[in-house]
């Protein structure tokens, strides 16, 4: 009897934090007050646990989407805490030119800031046929498998947890020329 009442106590107990996370999420709050939607759906337990034990990060993360960001030039730029910012400028690629990829130091939010491109999306642990992992990249390739498919837009953005593939900059139909964000916050402890 103990024992079930112990497994009930847990589950309520798991229950209402995910109603209290999911509530979070759908409040909205975490935007900043930026207008664009999210485009795929990540681990809504995992954004709050990451934006709750860095909320300044996830804050200037997400009011740096908020500038003119055309009128950024391509490059890394260093935006304190770890956090970077990745604009870049590319044509769109065949998908066997294009591979799945994941990292385990930080948390990618993908923007693309001109033009569209097709991004997928899958749970890592969902992934077949993995690469070496790289240290020094933080990066994991896969190669070719399903998974789900997003178009990025100046309307969207997408985040992208270390329990997340994504295979990013594929054209939708033939190349386009994209300007790309990639906000890369540190994964908090």
């Amino acid at each position: 009897m103990k024992k079930v009442i112990f497994i009930m106590s847990m589950f309520l107990f798991f229950a209402c934090g995910a109603k209290k996370e999911a509530e979070w999420f759908d409040r909205g709050e975490w935007k900043n007050g930026i207008r664009r939607h999210l485009a795929n759906a990540p681990d809504v337990r995992l954004f709050y646990e990451q934006y709750h034990k860095r909320p300044d990060l996830w804050k200037a993360a997400f009011e740096y989407l908020k500038q003119d960001l055309t009128a950024v030039k391509a490059g890394s730029y260093d935006l304190g805490d770890g956090m970077r910012a990745n604009i870049t400028e590319y044509y769109t690629k065949l998908p066997e030119k294009a591979r799945w990829e994941v990292h385990r130091k930080c948390i990618d939010i993908q923007y693309v800031i001109s033009g569209t491109e097709k991004i997928g999306y899958k749970l890592l642990e969902d992934c077949i046929l993995p690469g070496d992992y790289s240290p020094e990249k933080d990066v994991q390739l896969f190669d070719e498998q399903e998974g789900h498919y997003g178009i990025g837009t100046q309307e969207n953005i997408f985040i992208f947890f270390p329990t997340d593939a994504h295979r990013p900059s594929l054209r939708i139909s033939d190349a386009g020329y994209v300007k790309k964000l990639v906000l890369k916050i540190p994964v908090a402890e």
